[in-house]
């Protein structure tokens, strides 16, 4: 307690990079850094490592150790022991509980590597990257069956799919179910495993269920960045957009470089109509391969009215998931020319091919066509999963939910019922038997 560390994945980022720990810690936002090698011989691994005071830039303490390499796991925990009792020094800390040592995840050194190369595709995003993370997971629990965090990885893994690759929704999200089952009955403190619940349960619209799951996530593993991150994206996607963005601020200070992290605040911060804020991490989650980085800045500029910018964020959103940018095209070309409206709104409802069902939602919600707009969320209800609803809260639209039929939307999926047990969005409110939207 009292001690933030940056989680691996930003701090990561830096490898390789010719960049100065000054640098690096402004950008981790921390105050002490950790840095060394790795050189392995044979079976003999020779670790370095030194502790930075970044405001002073002396070493606190450094090491050298040579080991044979199955003595990895006794070497972390060495090294992580000199660690804190050099930060007690340094911070002028009182003689302090005995850090508590974790479990090693596995003995299975081998499969523990292949745990670590999956957890770096996945982090990584984009459909090749996550398929490559399920082959390398699927490895490791082969090589040790008993490794709880492999099995909450491969889960996480297989939720994530479908939101970055062809795949087939209802088969990721059963093996998603049986991997996150599988890991906490080996461990049942896996906050990973309990936000993958979550996640299933939010897209069954089972939103008190899936709440719960995020919360029993966060208890177990309070500093989880992606548990975090999860709860986040959950709240925005029921309305409550401030606790959404308290959420997706933890999430950040945990891991400051996570594509995921900037692109969710990014998200937040549109809504609540922060245009500074979003297209600062907008940018930095577009600098870290996060495609919607872009959209979001897109949205921004769409907002103002600055078209150009605009239809070049948009451009570069749609090249880089793979996706037609015809409709973005068609909603920039009736803004700046209002008299195409009529010829865009026949190509759009004469499409061969139907596109998302959110992006036509979202389509007739910017072009004010209500009737299509809702005819569109009932006809095609079950095509809408994971976050697709997040398009009922487009800021610039409060007309659509003005509209009585939104909260007859609201209840079929469930949301009414989760809002009247005290979990009001911050755009509605209960006037007695009534519920208004703005």
């Amino acid at each position: 307690d009292g001690l933030t560390v940056a989680s691996r994945t930003s701090s990561f980022a830096f490898k390789g990079k010719e960049v100065s720990v000054p640098e690096i810690a402004e950008k981790l936002k921390v105050n002490h850094v950790v840095e060394g090698s790795v050189r392995k011989a044979g079976n003999r691994v020779r670790i370095t490592a030194q502790l930075i005071d970044v405001g002073s830039d002396r070493h606190i303490w450094s090491e050298t150790y040579d080991r044979e390499l199955a003595d990895v796991f006794a070497i972390q925990d060495e090294i992580s022991q000199r660690i804190v009792e050099a930060l007690k020094i340094a911070l002028g800390a009182d003689t302090a509980n005995a850090m508590t040592e974790a479990g090693h995840p596995t003995e299975n050194l081998a499969a523990y590597e292949l745990y670590l190369q999956g957890r770096y595709f996945w982090q990584r995003r984009g459909g090749d990257n996550i398929r490559k993370a399920i082959e390398l997971f699927i490895e490791a629990i082969e090589l040790a069956p008993d490794f709880a965090r492999a099995w909450s990885s491969l889960a996480a893994a297989y939720i994530t799919l479908p939101v970055y690759a062809d795949a087939a929704e209802a088969e990721s999200y059963k093996r998603a179910e049986a991997a996150a089952l599988r890991a906490l009955e080996f461990d049942d403190s896996l906050a990973e495993a309990y936000a993958v619940l979550g996640d299933l349960a939010r897209t069954d619209f089972l939103w008190e269920e899936a709440e719960d799951f995020y919360l029993a996530a966060i208890e177990r593993e309070p500093k989880d960045a992606t548990a975090r991150l999860w709860y986040g994206e959950f709240l925005t996607l029921v309305g409550r957009f401030e606790d959404g963005l308290a959420e997706s601020e933890r999430a950040y200070r945990l891991d400051p470089l996570s594509p995921g992290a900037n692109a969710n605040l990014a998200g937040n911060y549109f809504i609540l109509g922060r245009d500074a804020e979003t297209l600062r991490h907008a940018a930095i989650a577009w600098d870290l391969g996060q495609p919607f980085g872009k959209m979001f800045e897109g949205q921004v500029y769409f907002r103002r009215g600055d078209y150009p910018k605009a239809k070049e964020a948009f451009a570069a959103f749609t090249d880089a998931i793979g996706a037609p940018g015809a409709l973005l095209d068609g909603l920039i070309g009736v803004k700046t020319d209002p008299s195409s409206r009529a010829e865009f709104i026949v190509f759009l409802d004469n499409l061969a091919v139907q596109p998302e069902p959110e992006v036509m939602l979202e389509t007739n919600i910017v072009l004010g066509r209500f009737d299509q707009a809702f005819a569109v969320a009932n006809e095609r209800f079950d095509d809408f999963r994971g976050n697709a609803w997040i398009v009922m809260w487009q800021p610039d639209t409060p007309a659509f939910r003005r509209d009585p039929r939104f909260i007859e939307l609201a209840d079929r999926l469930g949301l009414l019922g989760y809002w009247r047990k005290g979990n009001w969005p911050d755009f509605c409110e209960p006037r007695g038997a009534d519920v208004v939207c703005r």
